[in-house]
């Protein structure tokens, strides 16, 4: 949370690597709430594919509608599906 607030590093929001409670990730909403309350334009989403290591692979389409529940506001998932992304890969 530290180094957000710095504004010089970017996170992938993705719950696979953090918890073992798949398909819904419970025990990472918390900390998934805290960085998009801490830093929404430095957030990204990713599906962490191709998923090694893992026995069962998750959906990406279920991923993406558990970022969906997860994130009611139109504006944010544009601007963590879209703007942000563009803002880091863009040339400067």
């Amino acid at each position: 949370m530290a180094l957000l607030d710095s504004g010089n590093i970017w996170v992938k929001l993705t719950p696979i690597p953090n918890s073992t409670l798949a398909p819904d990730y419970p025990d990472v909403r918390p900390f998934h709430d805290a960085l998009v309350s801490k830093r929404s334009d430095r957030l990204l989403w990713g599906s962490d594919w191709p998923y090694i290591g893992l026995a069962i692979k998750p959906r990406v389409e279920q991923l993406i509608d558990l970022f969906d529940e997860w994130i009611h506001d139109e504006s944010l998932r544009q601007q963590v599906f879209v703007t942000n992304p563009v803002a880091l890969f863009e040339p400067t």
